[in-house]
């Protein structure tokens, strides 16, 4: 069975889980699967504190300082961050036999819509290192007349724990990749294609999504490199009791520094020579 089936039934039991919903104050989550860690903190808070999907350890390192999702009502209004609408609740559950929570949705609601947040982390193991982030974000029209509803995802990964060495590019309309000597992360759209995008400096374009002006995001391609990030814009018009649906996938594979390597091969031949000695 592909990973994408298993996705697909994995989604499709949001419904069964809705009861579970959680409305723990803070709303700070945590999911963990093998070599992956990533962190949520899914409720408006101060300023100085984190918001959305914070962190993503893989074998022990941050790649990840922020990703999370604004939205506007009018092409003339500013975005919002999602954290800011009603915190309906979450639910944090295990989808596989390993220890720990490695699937969150989070539902928030709106006067004129609802939407779900779903996130599936699936770790690995092995050289090179290697984990994934499933996402589905669900927006449902709650009204009796359509409304027009525009998205923005917003990825600044600092991979290798590290924010000035990124290369970014967007691949096509569905893909974007960014890398540094050792890490790189790629981010596809399954369905459907975003409307815009951009590439840039990670301070400003987040700037551009926080500020009291509307953002349209410039289409710029790259490549960029530096303290980098991108955005995507999905711009639609959902029907009276219509649900549009965005699902991508993030992937990030690490590679050993070259030291780390020489450790591994070293470790290699002092098992193959203790075995011959045996």
């Amino acid at each position: 069975m592909t990973r994408s089936i298993k996705m697909v039934r994995a989604w499709a039991s949001a419904a069964v889980l809705g009861a579970a919903f959680s409305a723990a104050q803070g709303a700070f989550v945590t999911l963990t699967d093998l070599n992956s860690t990533a962190n949520f903190r899914t409720q408006a808070s101060d300023a100085g504190s984190p918001k959305g999907n914070y962190d993503w350890f893989v074998d022990g390192v941050d790649q990840l300082k922020q990703q999370w999702f604004w939205y506007r009502l009018s092409p003339t209004a500013p975005e919002v961050r999602v954290d800011t609408l009603n915190h309906v609740g979450f639910i944090a559950s295990d989808g596989n036999f390993n220890p720990g929570s490695d699937r969150l949705v989070v539902r928030y609601t709106h006067p004129v819509f609802q939407m779900d947040l779903d996130f599936i982390l699936a770790g690995g193991t092995g050289v090179p290192a290697f984990s994934d982030m499933a996402e589905q974000i669900r927006i449902t029209n709650t009204t009796q007349s359509p409304i027009t509803f525009t998205l923005f995802q917003y990825a600044d990964f600092d991979l290798t724990g590290t924010p000035n060495d990124d290369t970014i590019q967007i691949v096509n309309a569905n893909a974007v990749r960014m890398s540094d000597p050792f890490t790189s992360v790629q981010e596809t759209i399954v369905t459907p294609a975003p409307s815009r995008y951009t590439v840039g400096n990670a301070a400003a374009l987040f700037a551009a999504l926080e500020d009291a002006t509307p953002t349209t995001l410039d289409n710029n391609a790259g490549p960029y490199v530096g303290d980098a990030a991108w955005a995507f814009q999905w711009d639609f018009v959902i029907p009276a009791g219509g649900t549009v649906l965005v699902s991508k996938d993030k992937q990030l594979i690490v590679v050993p520094e070259p030291a780390s390597l020489s450790l591994l091969g070293l470790a290699a031949g002092l098992i193959l020579r203790r075995r011959r000695t045996a």
